[in-house]
């Protein structure tokens, strides 16, 4: 998966392999750095929480929600949980789609997994946990509730929306689009990012209304991911299954 992800970088960044496999690392460092800041979410330890972002970003979030209803664009940039985690400590009546849990966790799941699941029961403490289906969506936002939903997964090859990201066409959920159609409601990409694995998160802000072409729309958001990404490329997870997105 990680020399996918370097030849995934230097593809789309046109790096060199010192430098692509130089930006895994990083990701890599990214990764570590989540762990921790999960570690605070079990401890409920909401200093830290909000310590990780800079000021600006916490004044600013509630601002730019200013109490009306989104469908809230994510990708997995940064530590989108903990972001999460920071619009609920703000007040901010956003709900984030997760997947649904088992009522033990299976004792046949290796470690990993294990571990994973369990760090889900324990971020239902900072988030509305929802099986992620168009029903429940559908179901949130008829409720008055904003919604998380993040578009930068695999697997929608030839039944998702053909989108341009940094000079080539993917394949990308269109979910999100379709219920900000649905309802008539606008878009806000909201999205952490770091300049360095040291560094505090700042969030990019960006609202887009619909205007009924989905196609159109999905492509919309996909320029203002595309700034994000850029921003700092170590911080994004998707290179490592970027490849699998790639329209043939």
């Amino acid at each position: 998966m990680l020399y996918r992800g370097m030849e995934t970088v230097q593809h789309f960044l046109g790096l060199g392999s010192d430098e692509s496999r130089a930006l895994i690392k990083n990701l890599l460092r990214f990764e570590s750095r989540y762990l921790l800041e999960n570690y605070w979410m079990i401890r409920r330890d909401n200093k830290k929480i909000k310590g990780a972002f800079t000021r600006q970003t916490r004044e600013n979030f509630p601002g730019v929600v200013n109490g009306r209803q989104y469908v809230v664009v994510i990708i997995h940039n940064a530590n989108l949980f903990l972001f999460s985690a920071l619009s609920r400590l703000l007040g901010l009546d956003i709900c984030s789609m997760v997947g649904e849990l088992p009522g033990v966790l299976p004792a046949s799941e290796n470690p990993v997994q294990r571990h994973g699941l369990r760090m889900i029961y324990y971020w239902k403490e900072w988030q509305f946990l929802i099986p992620p289906s168009a029903r429940s969506a559908v179901e949130v936002i008829r409720n008055g509730h904003s919604l998380f939903v993040a578009v930068d997964l695999p697997g929608y090859n030839n039944r998702g929306v053909k989108v341009n990201f940094l000079g080539s066409d993917i394949w990308v959920a269109s979910g999100a689009v379709k219920l900000a159609n649905k309802f008539d409601l606008p878009m806000l990409v909201a999205v952490p990012w770091a300049g360095a694995v040291t560094r505090k998160y700042s969030a990019f802000f960006e609202k887009i209304m619909p205007t009924g072409d989905i196609s159109r729309d999905m492509n919309n958001v996909f320029k203002c991911l595309e700034k994000v990404v850029l921003l700092n490329p170590e911080c994004w997870l998707g290179w490592l299954c970027l490849h699998q997105m790639i329209a043939k």
